[in-house]
């Protein structure tokens, strides 16, 4: 119940990071949470997750599924991408999710990225996830889980702002009195 209550704030930060060793309880700590707010939207990340491409695309999936009425996703667009044209212009992308999030009426959602350590240790995925973290609207909640260290461009920028609340492993950590 503790740990639940301070998942709880998620709610209220623009970015929530849960990060600790594996073994800690994570992933069992944020399922009992989702089982008490939806919309949840959780994204299991793994090595493929690298590529922008799978990414945006997982995501994409992941919004429509959870929101069918949003339109104007660039699923398709995505889905038929054949990296022959030159880099993949995530940028341009992302703005078109971000403004098929903003464009529809949605209750506070929380987007989970578990295992998010796989996606911010090197390549684009981190400016990726920032620039998504930054322009999300408000009722947009991200929060990511995943071994230590999880770091992004604009960390220091909303922690300092106070739009990013960090949970490490000691929030984790059984209390004398739940033992």
């Amino acid at each position: 119940p503790r740990v639940n209550e301070m998942l709880k704030q998620a709610l209220e930060y623009r970015l929530t990071i849960l990060q600790a060793e594996a073994g800690y309880g994570k992933s069992t700590a944020l399922a009992e949470f989702t089982g008490e707010h939806q919309p949840v939207i959780w994204y299991q990340a793994n090595d493929e997750d690298n590529d922008p491409l799978v990414f945006l695309l997982q995501l994409s999936h992941a919004l429509q599924y959870t929101f069918p009425q949003f339109v104007n996703l660039p699923t398709a667009y995505l889905e038929t991408w054949d990296g022959t044209q030159g880099p993949l212009p995530w940028r341009g992308v992302l703005d078109g999710i971000i403004n098929a999030i903003t464009d529809a009426s949605i209750p506070p959602t929380l987007l989970i990225l578990d295992d998010a350590h796989l996606l911010t240790e090197s390549g684009e995925l981190p400016h990726i996830l920032d620039r998504f973290i930054a322009l999300a609207p408000v009722k947009f909640h991200i929060l990511l889980a995943g071994r230590p260290t999880i770091s992004l461009p604009g960390l220091t920028r909303w922690r300092a702002k106070g739009e990013a609340l960090i949970l490490d492993q000691s929030a984790l950590t059984f209390t004398k009195n739940e033992i």
